[in-house]
């Protein structure tokens, strides 16, 4: 049954992806991203990936939705212009290139929920067996998170603080009369 849901999910996040192709009003677009942000949360989730799903969840779906609907207070629709023709199509260069990048990646990864895999042989027995002893946690997860990346987890989130920090900066030197 959870094959099925996640075959349907992973269709309905391609489709929602394509929907961004067609879609040109600002408000559309922001809710078919927040829709496919919430639809990777629960695929995540539905994968065993808790913490990632959480983040997904908080930054992308919640966090990016707020942003993208303050920035719409700033941003006039009408002054948005379309490139023309040639300069989208070079740009369609590099993202095919960066896209053939990821799937050529994608492939060389271990068949997924493979117990042979490298991070299920070697690294997720360290961590299981030791999150109790030594971070007297019995969840895992936190134990990860909280305590063996933990440093990672703090640069994650000092980069989404800076991340708005950027953007309310931005806002204000757009706000600021010219002289």
């Amino acid at each position: 049954m959870t094959f099925q849901i996640e075959h349907l999910l992973v269709m309905m996040v391609a489709a929602s992806a394509l929907a961004l192709i067609w879609v040109r009003d600002l408000f559309a677009v922001v809710v078919v991203l927040s829709v496919y942000s919430g639809l990777l949360a629960v695929l995540f989730a539905l994968m065993g990936a808790v913490d990632v799903a959480f983040m997904e969840a908080v930054v992308g779906t919640t966090m990016s939705t707020v942003c993208f609907i303050g920035l719409m207070w700033w941003v006039d629709p009408d002054e948005l212009t379309l490139l023309s023709v040639p300069r989208r199509l070079l740009a369609v260069a590099p993202a095919a290139g960066l896209g053939g990048l990821l799937l050529y990646g994608v492939m060389a990864l271990p068949p997924y929920g493979d117990p042979t895999a490298p991070p299920m042989v070697h690294v997720s027995p360290t961590y299981i067996q030791g999150s109790v002893a030594d971070m007297a946690t019995p969840n895992v997860v936190a134990a990860v998170l909280a305590d063996y990346r933990g440093f990672d987890t703090m640069i994650e989130t000092a980069v989404v603080v800076a991340a708005v920090l950027a953007c309310l900066l931005v806002l204000k030197h757009r706000d600021a009369p010219s002289v």
